[in-house]
């Protein structure tokens, strides 16, 4: 069942998200593509990741611990 939900976050993804890799990375999501989504890091750097190491979505309420 978590593995539906993570699939179902990952194909969801749109620009503009705030993400979290497996790696760590927080970042936000400029393009999405088949399999792989273009981050920017702060503006600073801009990577391509695989969308499968996308762990999880940040929401405004999560953001803010």
């Amino acid at each position: 069942k978590q593995r539906k939900e993570e699939e179902k976050m990952r194909n969801e993804l749109a620009e503009g998200d705030r993400i979290v890799t497996t790696a760590g990375i927080v970042a936000k999501v400029v393009r999405v593509k088949d399999s792989e989504v273009v981050i920017d890091l702060d503006g600073s750097a801009r990577m391509t990741v695989l969308k499968s190491s996308v762990l999880q979505r940040i929401t405004d309420g999560a953001d803010k611990k």
